[in-house]
């Protein structure tokens, strides 16, 4: 008769690397992946200061990871006489760094690389069929285009991200190299998920002008984000460390406790009555708003783009003074869920080999709201 497999028994149940990473490949979900760093005004102090400037009173600062380390990526091996080479998966690109090639664990000492070609004349390989290679590779990658739609008051949105059957959802820019209109080169404002905005005094944009782009961006990340509900052994632990959720991180992301992840493929409606405080700016009170439906105060509804613009995470740039500072307004927005990482659970994986397996972290929801 079987006997399922209590907590003290000596048998143990044996996961591999390529069983994790099957898993969030095959039930993960693509999310925005935002490293935190203590703001300066914290460092100094010791407290956060609402005053700063550059957390705003959040406590972090919050940037891109733009590289990430592979670890024994198997690479078949060709042999031409006393020639071997090794090809890189296309996967990686062509700015794949090695640091390793490994065979037998052992570093391979003599090889050359050239484009995606990992030569050696080694005899430690001639009685190989594959090689394991360690490296880093870029999570930014770079993009020429010319799919951008001219919105109003000198706002652009550039066509690079995913579609969906809910609408398009864009990539985040990280830098602009070059953004010409008709062969000009015009300078950016600045830029925020995969919208750009330019001075638009004395511009004319017609359906015939020509617009190009070069960018670096940050594609989605794939994580496997789950409720209590869905396993009841990390659900308690979830509880024992006050976790909504788990998150399994693939190891080669930097994750650590305070970072943030972001799900853009969710999203709920939120509404608010508030105060328009700044003069240019003001913020919603939820993480990560995704799209403001509709700003109105009493029956005057504010065109989008020409009375206000959504920037950044959370705020809104005021764009005109139908609203005057003081006064309240209606605001109805979407929101995207984000949750801060925090304990690392991992000590709850077991593996039949020392590798280096997704870290599972508990994770905290940062905002809620009615789901849609």
């Amino acid at each position: 008769m079987a006997v399922g497999l209590g907590k003290n028994s000596p048998i143990k149940l044996r996961l591999s690397r390529e069983n994790y990473e099957a898993l969030i490949e095959r039930q993960g979900s693509l999310v925005r992946f935002l490293k935190a760093k203590k703001c300066t005004c914290v460092l100094k102090s010791g407290r956060t200061d609402s005053t700063c400037p550059i957390c705003k009173g959040e406590k972090f600062t919050y940037s891109f990871q733009k590289t990430k380390k592979v670890y024994n990526q198997s690479c078949k091996v060709v042999k031409a006489g006393d020639l071997c080479v090794a090809m890189i998966p296309d996967d990686f690109g062509n700015d794949f760094i090695v640091s390793d090639v490994m065979v037998n664990n052992k570093k391979l000492e003599n090889y050359s690389v050239q484009d995606k070609y990992i030569f050696s004349h080694s005899e430690a390989l001639l009685s190989h069929d594959f090689v394991n290679v360690n490296g880093v590779v870029n999570c930014e990658l770079t993009l020429t285009t010319d799919k951008i739609i001219y919105h109003n008051s000198g706002i652009f949105e550039v066509l690079v991200g995913v579609e969906t059957e809910t609408g398009f959802l864009g990539y985040d820019i990280t830098e602009v190299v070059s953004f010409k209109i008709d062969g000009t080169e015009v300078q950016i404002k600045e830029s925020y998920r995969n919208i750009i905005t330019i001075d638009d005094n004395d511009l004319t944009i017609d359906n015939e002008a020509k617009l190009s782009i070069t960018i670096k961006y940050i594609p989605f990340s794939k994580f496997l984000v789950l409720s209590q509900k869905q396993n009841r052994i990390i659900g308690n632990i979830l509880t024992e460390v006050g976790g909504d959720a788990s998150a399994t991180i693939p190891f080669e992301y930097e994750a650590k406790t305070d970072d943030v992840i972001t799900l853009p493929f969710a999203s709920y409606i939120k509404k608010d009555i508030l105060n328009r405080n700044g003069k240019k700016f003001d913020t919603l009170p939820d993480w990560y708003v995704k799209d403001i439906i509709e700003i109105s105060q009493n029956d005057n509804i504010l065109i989008k783009g020409t009375d206000y613009q959504l920037l950044g995470r959370n705020q809104i740039r005021w764009l005109s003074n139908k609203i005057d500072i003081g006064e309240k307004f209606y605001v109805e927005y979407y929101c995207n869920p984000s949750y801060r990482i925090g304990e690392n659970i991992t000590y709850s994986i077991r593996s039949s080999e020392d590798q280096l397996l997704p870290n599972l972290f508990a994770i905290k929801l940062l905002n809620k709201g009615e789901q849609v």
